[in-house]
């Protein structure tokens, strides 16, 4: 199940500015299925540099909250769902979404890096054959 918003809405009730209130959504993923094997340090994988530059820290505790472009959500369901990413997209696959979701669905660690790297690579045709048909 993916429950996700469009957009946040300020205090005040507006939903259309640039306040952070305003541009952040909140995404929730649950399966009945495991998505990570029980092996998988978490904490460690997500204290990558990579990650860590894309983390925020709430202020209410400090467990890391990643903030990703919304339009990366698209090219990284569409793939973990086994549907072709649509032609319009523009947004970049998830590695890490992809990594959870491969070892979780039992590929070893040399394997799921070269889905990913193969995601990556469909993903990058996909956007340059969007870019060329509407540069023609």
């Amino acid at each position: 199940m993916v429950v996700m918003g469009d957009h946040g809405m300020s205090r005040e009730g507006d939903h259309g500015g640039g306040t952070q209130d305003e541009v952040a959504a909140a995404l929730y993923i649950s399966s009945k299925q495991k998505l990570t094997p029980a092996e998988l340090d978490l904490a460690e994988f997500f204290a990558s540099p990579e990650l860590r530059d894309r983390s925020t820290y709430s202020q209410a505790d400090s467990r890391p909250v990643t903030v990703l472009p919304q339009v990366d959500l698209v090219p990284t369901l569409a793939l973990l769902l086994g549907l072709p990413i649509p032609f319009s997209n523009l947004g970049k696959v998830i590695p890490e979404a992809l990594v959870m979701g491969l070892l979780g669905a039992g590929a070893d660690k040399p394997e799921a890096l070269w889905q990913v790297v193969q995601a990556l690579r469909h993903n990058a045709v996909q956007v340059n054959h969007y870019l060329e048909q509407y540069n023609a």
